[in-house]
């Protein structure tokens, strides 16, 4: 009996050996040219889509232009590209002693210097 089990062990250690058998937690997937399985972040996919359904369709502008509503969820995405200049609230402007100007972009405006009256003072 005892020599049966002896031999039954040892055919089980050599072909445990012969077939390549790895320890479970052993071992790096990309020595055996098994590429590794990229890893999805569900909510960057489900964000991304959630703010292109809200009508957040870009992600980048034009030279000399800068993005305007970027997307709550996801700031990498906005809704317009507005001219550089365009970037300050009217309040801003008028903090700063300066006018905004009569367009926007977005419901964001251009500072403008206010202009000096002509009139000498004495």
């Amino acid at each position: 009996m005892k020599k049966t089990i002896i031999f039954l062990l040892s055919i089980i250690y050599v072909v445990s050996a012969n077939a390549g058998v790895r320890s479970l937690g052993g071992g790096s997937e990309t020595q055996n040219n098994i590429s590794p399985t990229p890893k999805v972040n569900l909510r960057v996919v489900n964000t991304n889509q959630d703010c292109l359904k809200h009508g957040f369709t870009l992600s980048h502008c034009e030279v000399n232009q800068i993005p305007a509503f970027p997307c709550p969820n996801n700031p990498s995405y906005f809704r317009l590209c507005c001219p550089q200049d365009y970037r300050y609230t009217q309040a801003y402007c008028q903090q700063h002693n300066m006018e905004a100007s009569n367009d926007s972009c977005g419901g964001m405006f251009a500072c403008i210097a206010k202009e000096q009256d002509a009139t000498p003072t004495e």
